[in-house]
């Protein structure tokens, strides 16, 4: 009887936790000031500056507008080839472990991030803060940096015209 009760007890904390944090988010985005220390905002805004101006990063204004919504952007990280690979025969076993040897390079906070392997390109997907994207910047393999949101057809279907 008592596990419920405790149960009940934290959810409860939980739920009103979460209700303050959502409030204090939206109020905010609604003209208030938000209720973040200046050192967080300060520290994102560097981070996103310095890779605004990085030649890698594709469309740096939209990135920067996921960051400034959800804090968080999900990306697609494209690599460098690696020179010749001896002792793989097959194109997705070169990716493979290219992949996972970059990957491996990263910090366990940013390995975690990772979503999605590719397995016959040298990309991935990731979803990061700008501090974790500062670091994947600071990786000279990364050969350019896009966030990974479905693209437009260029025209109609062919079955609708």
């Amino acid at each position: 009887m008592l596990d419920w009760l405790v149960d009940r007890e934290c959810m409860t904390v939980c739920l009103v936790l979460t209700l303050t944090l959502f409030f204090a988010v939206h109020a905010g985005a609604m003209g208030s000031s938000p209720k973040v220390s200046p050192t967080v905002g300060q520290k994102q805004d560097s981070s996103v500056e310095k890779f605004a101006s990085d030649p890698r990063v594709k469309q740096p204004e939209a990135l920067r507008k996921a960051f400034d919504q959800h804090g968080t952007a999900r990306l697609i990280i494209n690599i460098d080839p690696p020179g010749a690979m001896a002792g793989y025969d097959r194109q997705e076993d070169r990716v493979k472990a290219a992949l996972d040897r970059f990957i491996n390079s990263l910090s366990a906070q940013t390995q975690k991030a990772v979503i999605r392997r590719f397995s016959t390109i040298y990309a991935f997907v990731v979803k990061v803060t700008p501090e974790q994207l500062g670091e994947l910047l600071n990786q000279q393999d990364v050969n350019s940096v896009e966030q990974d949101a479905l693209a437009r057809p260029l025209s109609k279907p062919s079955s609708l015209q």
